[in-house]
């Protein structure tokens, strides 16, 4: 992964691992940005960015795709979000759909 960073011109990295080949996080940013690393969960990372003297909070998110496991990565989320003060970007695969035709292979989601 540090081969990665260098390659794309980033200056740092955290990563959550993946557990054999499912889940895997990786959050780089170049040395513009000064990040605090609040929580790396292995669904999320949480941080506080700043950048040009402007604060904000960035999750990225690996959304839980067992359907009876979903509810502790939105109960995270929430308990993380109530007490955000400043804008709060969440980014990544949630593995949640609002229609079907959203989905591509595998059986049908019934949720």
């Amino acid at each position: 992964m540090e081969e990665i960073m260098v390659k794309l011109g980033f200056h740092d990295l955290r990563t959550v691992e993946p557990i054999g080949r499912s889940g895997g996080l990786a959050v780089l940013w170049k040395e513009a940005c000064k990040v605090e690393i609040l929580q790396a969960h292995r669904r999320l990372i949480d941080l506080k960015v700043t950048w040009k003297d402007k604060s904000f909070f960035l999750t990225g998110v690996y959304g839980e795709p067992v359907k009876g496991n979903r509810s502790g990565v939105w109960e995270r989320l929430t308990r993380i979000g109530v007490n955000r003060d400043a804008p709060w970007f969440l980014t990544g695969d949630f593995n949640e759909i609002v229609d079907q035709s959203e989905k591509l292979g595998g059986a049908l989601r019934s949720d």
